[in-house]
């Protein structure tokens, strides 16, 4: 993964652990920090009308035809799917609260909306919610309601509705309780022995997630 997935992921948590503290002082959501809300829900993938094709698993810098024909197709199914006037993306990898926030602004230079990619937890996932609630031209926000951490690591004070948007996150700072003996009663199991990844093209040469 770009950057290293644990370099990565350590400076995120870091980040994201700095912005719920310092909104938890003042007793504030951590949009509220940002800038204040500049809307009322947050439009969410993926639902019957907004999905997001994979491309399974690590690709080649470049490629052949047969390739590039095996990614336009799931563009091609996925836009079948959702029909005209429904949404298909691809997604690239960003850094935390405050990253997404610089990048969200450069964007904004540009009129380029974001379309922000999260799927690693209630407490990722509630961070990247609270700077897309700040970001003025928000496009779409990937989430899944499932499978994103054990139950009862952790709480959220948001939800999806009927219609695919995510309430604004609630409560002070990120909004999220976490049991941290679960997480380490979690930690503790043999088969979570983290595996590290080895994504390489057939020449052997190290490629990006």
């Amino acid at each position: 993964m770009r950057g290293g997935p644990f370099l990565t992921h350590v400076i995120s948590a870091i980040d994201m652990a700095l912005w719920d503290i310092t909104g938890k002082l003042p007793g504030v959501p951590v949009y509220r920090l940002l800038g204040g809300p500049t809307r009322d829900k947050i439009r969410m993938y993926p639902t019957p009308k907004a999905q997001k094709p994979g491309t399974g698993g690590p690709n080649p810098w470049s490629g052949n035809p047969e390739e590039v024909q095996r990614l336009v197709k799931m563009v091609k199914d996925a836009r079948e799917r959702v029909g005209a006037d429904g949404a298909v993306m691809f997604d690239a990898h960003t850094g935390s609260i405050s990253q997404m926030k610089k990048i969200a602004v450069v964007a904004e230079a540009y009129n380029v909306p974001l379309a922000p990619h999260s799927t690693c937890s209630e407490l990722g996932l509630s961070a990247s919610l609270h700077v897309a609630a700040s970001v003025p031209h928000l496009l779409i926000h990937e989430g899944y309601q499932e499978g994103m951490m054990l139950p009862g690591v952790a709480t959220k004070e948001w939800a999806i509705d009927k219609d695919g948007y995510a309430s604004l996150p609630q409560g002070n700072g990120l909004g999220v309780v976490v049991d941290e003996k679960r997480i380490a009663e979690a930690a503790a199991e043999p088969h979570r022995k983290y595996k590290w990844p080895k994504p390489k093209a057939s020449d052997g040469s190290v490629i990006d997630y």
